[in-house]
């Protein structure tokens, strides 16, 4: 795995199957942090397969591979995640502020801090992001279902007022989390 690394070899992407953690953990920040172009669809693909008992800044990765990559196919996959009731609610928040950057992404890497800039990309993904929020707005929940809410606005999503009324009306959320639903 190390030498493939240094040779930012896309064939690094079979360790994503490594049952060994430790290599595993180095796969992930391999192809993210060096980067390495050719093994990243891989990366993103493997979201969808992640144990949530990866740390969060592996899941954090694997939600910017899917970002990085920028295709529909990658769209969906964080919609999926951000849904994923067992996933993390930072993760979940996680892939939900990077669909919410979609169009305009930002020119700093989140996932390690430096310059790394994305072209702009079309609005051709905005029917899609319309139409995946509008599915994932009810099973959203506590802070992933804020962030959803946000969301929302930004892309003109119409919210259920049972949606809003059941994060409002929920005495198990923080205040500022239901205070968001009634603004």
């Amino acid at each position: 795995m190390l030498a493939l690394r240094r040779l930012r070899s896309p064939q690094i992407a079979v360790f994503l199957k490594d049952s060994d953690p430790l290599v595993l953990a180095d796969t992930i920040r391999a192809i993210n942090d060096v980067p390495i172009d050719g093994a990243r669809p891989a990366l993103a693909a493997y979201l969808d397969e992640a144990a949530d008992d990866l740390s969060q800044l592996q899941l954090n990765r694997l939600i910017n591979a899917n970002f990085r990559e920028g295709n529909a196919d990658c769209l969906e996959r964080l919609f999926r995640y951000a849904v994923r009731e067992s996933a993390p609610a930072v993760n979940r928040e996680e892939a939900l502020r990077c669909i919410g950057a979609w169009a305009k992404p930002h020119v700093v890497d989140p996932t390690i801090g430096l310059y790394r800039p994305l072209p702009a990309r079309d609005e051709r993904h905005t029917p899609l992001i319309r139409e995946e929020l509008a599915k994932a707005l009810p099973n959203l929940r506590g802070p992933a279902l804020t962030a959803g809410i946000r969301l929302a606005s930004q892309y003109n999503v119409p919210i259920s007022t049972d949606v809003l009324r059941n994060q409002a009306t929920d005495d198990s959320l923080d205040a500022e989390l239901r205070a968001a639903a009634l603004a």
